[in-house]
């Protein structure tokens, strides 16, 4: 963890193969009786990987990965409002 505003904003950076650093923000916000959730990530390659790096993330920091993601959130959120 980078940095936390609890409970709206908290940072994390991970390490992955090949030295890759991914920095992921989560926001959330109130609206219209809900919460908005933003999220943003940052992916910061080392030096001479910056082809083949942007290859990974069109297969791994997709679109549709992201919205796998955030159904399984969505459903971890939901069961514990129940719970």
């Amino acid at each position: 963890m980078l940095s936390a505003d609890a409970p709206h904003e908290l940072v994390t950076r991970t390490e992955a193969s090949f030295g890759l650093h991914l920095e992921v923000t989560s926001r959330l916000s109130a609206r219209s009786g809900g919460t908005d959730l933003h999220l943003s990530a940052a992916t910061h390659w080392p030096r001479g990987f910056g082809r083949v790096g942007r290859i990974v993330e069109m297969a791994v920091l997709s679109p549709g990965e992201a919205r796998k993601e955030l159904v399984n959130l969505k459903a971890l959120v939901e069961r514990g409002a129940s719970a």
